[in-house]
Formats: C-alpha cells, structure tokens, sequence
C-alpha cells in the first residue's frame, strides 16, 4: 500500500526544517518504504566535563506512522540517543494514495510542526536534565537490557548484549549515563537502520531511567556488522 506523503517528500521537509533552524541532517536511510533519519542543531551543552552532547531530531517513516523524536549526540564518540519518551514526541499518520490534497497538505503541515517542536531548545533542555541526573544513578542492568532479550530474536540479541556489555566495561562507567552509551555505542556499529534505530531508543529510555518498552520498533531485525 501506498502512503503519503511520500518518504523522498517527507526527507525534503525534514532538511527544510532543520536547516530553518541552522542545523542539518547527518543520517539517512530511505528505501522507499521505511524512512529513517537523524540530524544535529547549533545546540551544545555539557553533561559533564569534557562530555558535550549536541540537540538533535530523529525521524522514522514506516508504513502509514511517521515518529518525530528529539535526538542527542555525544560528540566524544558520536553516539546517539532517540528520547522516545520526550514531551515533545509525536506521532503522525500518513494517508492512503486516495486522500484528497488538502488532507495530505495538512499532514504535511503537522509534521512541520513536529519537527518543529522536537527541535525546540526545551525538548534538548530536559533531555539534558535526564543525562545529568543519569549520571548519578546506578545503572540497573536487568530492568535496562531486558527489552533487548524480550524484543529480539534469540540470536540477534545474544550477539548485542555482548557487544553493549563489552561497550560498559569499556567505559568503567556503572551509571546509568554510562550503560546509556554503552548501548549507543554498540548501535553506531549497526548497519541494519531498524536495529539501531531500537537501540538508539532504548539508550534514550535508560538515560530518562524509565523501562524501555519491549516492543520492537522496527520489522525485520537483522544484525549486520557486529564485532
């Protein structure tokens, strides 16, 4: 089935949007059917020192739901993290090939909108509170890496628990901050975009210290370039 807007038209309101606001895209993954895009703000701030994160928007286009989130990334090791459960978060629905213009335009419009407001300087503002915090608090491993054996197949999910477990002891960082980049890091070596979309989510949830839901945001899970 075809929905619309298209993804090559959502990904050209996405770069208008951001550069609107001094910033631009970083990552794109289109292949027609699924969308899945990251950019950067001029927004910096230091979580601690010597660690600086930069504001950020992510994009996800799949079937008939597009999700607009704020996204961070960590300029130490360009990690980055989808704050999927952010205020400024939104869902919003595409139409089918047979909606009229205007009920296309106007999705249109409240994706611009989205962005907008996932762009705005206090969604980075209270995803930089969560970093902070999350810094003082103890990671809890099994609360925080169990969606990734409960949402994944067996498989799958062995091969990115060792990686995001090698990542933290890497790191000898035992907060929660540190579990959230061990996570994300073991997504920047990721080639599949729906896996490392998932584990970019579940960083954003261990750094908000909330329990990531196990439901799989993406389809087909395939690990493609693990260590």
């Amino acid at each position: 089935m075809t929905f619309l807007p298209s993804t090559q038209a959502i990904r050209q309101l996405f770069e208008v949007e951001l550069r609107d606001v001094g910033g631009g895209m970083t990552s794109a993954f289109d292949d027609g059917s699924r969308l899945f895009l990251r950019g950067v703000l001029p927004n910096w701030i230091n979580i601690r020192r010597g660690d600086c994160i930069q504001a950020g928007v992510a994009l996800r286009a799949v079937g008939d739901l597009v999700l607009v989130h704020p996204y961070t990334l960590r300029q130490v090791c360009t990690n980055g993290a989808i704050m999927v459960h952010a205020v400024a978060t939104r869902g919003v629905q595409r139409m089918t090939a047979d909606g009229s213009p205007w009920e296309i335009h106007e999705v249109g419009e409240q994706l611009r909108q989205t962005v907008r407001d996932c762009a705005h300087p206090r969604a980075f503002k209270a995803a930089a509170s969560q970093m902070r915090a999350a810094t003082q608090s103890e990671a809890n491993m099994a609360i925080s890496l169990m969606p990734l054996l409960s949402s994944l197949p067996a498989q799958t999910a062995g091969a990115v628990l060792r990686n995001v477990l090698w990542n933290f002891d890497e790191g000898r960082d035992r907060s929660s901050y540190g579990l959230m980049n061990a996570i994300t890091a073991t997504a920047r070596g990721i080639q599949d975009p729906a896996l490392r979309w998932r584990l970019e989510e579940i960083g954003g949830a261990v750094a908000a210290r909330l329990k990531p839901s196990a439901q799989s945001s993406g389809s087909a899970m395939k690990l493609i370039g693990m260590r």
